[in-house]
């Protein structure tokens, strides 16, 4: 585990890696998953030399960055997850604690920090909170961070200038996400790419509270249900809605393209100011490179840096960028939509998956009938080793799809060939290194050629899965 911390300034966020900590350098000045409440203990602490503000306007500020139903984190992440996940003060108690005092002098130590408010905390009775948010008098310890967090975790620190953006930025962190930084490319290219530092596509960027998530992180954190998303989409025109457009409103939001063999992707989505939490964000279609599945951290691609601003970051109606064989061209942008065209073939099509002995994933005996398990066997080059990742994240050989028999899941379900209906028995992602199926389960094999069948993932040889040509 991490930790993550941040400055921010007026307009944009600097990062800074030291000793493992990653920094905000001071202010100058799937259907979306069941729904979680994390229970956010929020406290006002005092050093033994220094004590924060313990005046009534300080608290209802800081209880506002965190409760309020202005820029709030809770506002935050319930709209960014569409309601599958909301921060909550702890119950019967008030939703900023303290100012308490801890048993130590100022002094910028984290680790020290929360050990001691802990143990405060436990004293006093207080527990049953999911998250802890310590906040701090930084006049003589001095932090030159804005604020930190782990990541991934459940605590942050909070010195006592803090804002609603980094407050959270840290969360964020909490969740799992990395700083997202930007590259400009080769015109009309997604080559010789050269880091343009942070820009506004994400609260995890430069983009403050006015930023929604970018679109690897919503696929990080599981909040693009499948009836939003295009996996590996065939050649074709596509409408795509506004990434933070209300749940209520229907279409796809984010294509997601295989970029070369190792689970790189391509993320493409259509940003527009005014969409529940997007209010201040560069507008336009916005593509993003992830490596090896990693979505928790990403790089906002800015395909043309000779033109406008830092935020100038969308695929203009009209212009094109080409990598592997695919083209991407922004065809054209209303207020309610972007029309995206994409030609070509990636080279993510059709594939092999091979298991850790070297076996690939094989439809035994090459038979189309319904029900034919899938096993591992010797790789060759036949059609029955042939998996075409389609639209609707099935895995396709011999014209049907990679299936987990019944729709069950339980550990041990065998995996079989099925007619495709693209239900979530039949989805299925590919992270690089396991294939998971969007019942939450992972395709593994115990080896020697044996079928296959879905288990808790856990990591183990049997669910390492490299796709090949």
């Amino acid at each position: 585990m991490e930790q993550r911390r941040c400055r921010w300034r007026a307009a944009a966020l600097a990062a800074l890696v030291l000793a493992g900590l990653t920094a905000v350098p001071a202010t100058a000045d799937a259907a979306p998953a069941q729904a979680v409440t994390k229970r956010l203990a929020v406290v006002l602490v005092d050093f033994t030399d220094s004590r924060i503000d313990a005046s009534a306007a300080y608290r209802a500020k800081v209880r506002d960055m965190y409760f309020g139903d202005g820029q709030s984190s809770a506002r935050y992440f319930r709209e960014a997850s569409d309601g599958a996940l909301t921060f909550a003060p702890l119950p019967g108690r008030p939703e900023v604690l303290g100012p308490w005092t801890i048993d130590m002098a100022a002094a910028c130590d984290s680790g020290r920090m929360n050990t001691k408010t802990r143990e405060m905390l436990a004293a006093r009775g207080v527990t049953g909170y999911d998250s802890l948010a310590i906040w701090f008098p930084n006049r003589l310890a001095k932090c030159g961070w804005g604020g930190l967090g782990q990541q991934p975790g459940s605590v942050t620190w909070m010195p006592d200038g803090g804002s609603a953006s980094g407050v959270a930025h840290e969360l964020g962190h909490n969740l799992g996400l990395r700083h997202l930084s930007s590259v400009t490319c080769a015109a009309g290219t997604l080559s010789n790419c050269a880091d343009a530092g942070y820009r506004g596509s994400s609260v995890m960027g430069g983009g403050g509270y006015a930023s929604g998530l970018s679109a690897p992180e919503l696929l990080h954190l599981g909040w693009v249900p499948p009836a939003q998303l295009r996996t590996a989409p065939a050649p074709g025109t596509y409408t795509l809605v506004p990434l933070h457009a209300p749940a209520s409103v229907a279409g796809a939001r984010v294509l997601e393209l295989p970029r070369g063999t190792g689970g790189d992707r391509i993320t493409v989505a259509y940003r527009k100011n005014g969409n529940t939490i997007d209010t201040g964000v560069g507008e336009g279609v916005q593509l993003h490179l992830t490596k090896r599945g990693a979505f928790h951290t990403s790089q906002l691609v800015d395909p043309s840096p000779a033109t406008g601003g830092k935020d100038d970051t969308g695929l203009k109606p009209g212009s094109r960028v080409t990598d592997g064989g695919v083209t991407v061209e922004t065809v054209s942008v209303t207020a309610t939509g972007a029309t995206v065209r994409v030609t070509g073939q990636a080279s993510g099509g059709a594939q092999r998956y091979a298991d850790a002995e070297g076996r690939c994933l094989d439809v035994a005996g090459g038979a189309a009938t319904a029900g034919t398990r899938v096993l591992t066997w010797a790789c060759h080059d036949g059609a029955n080793q042939r998996w075409t990742p389609s639209g609707d994240r099935t895995l396709r050989s011999l014209g049907a799809c990679l299936d987990v028999r019944g729709n069950a899941t339980a550990d041990g379900t065998p995996v079989i060939l099925w007619p495709c209906h693209g239900q979530p028995n039949q989805q299925w992602t590919h992270d690089g290194t396991t294939l998971r199926s969007a019942t939450g389960k992972c395709l593994t094999t115990t080896g020697g050629g044996s079928a296959t069948v879905i288990r808790t993932c856990d990591g183990t040889a049997g669910q390492r899965w490299t796709r090949g040509a």
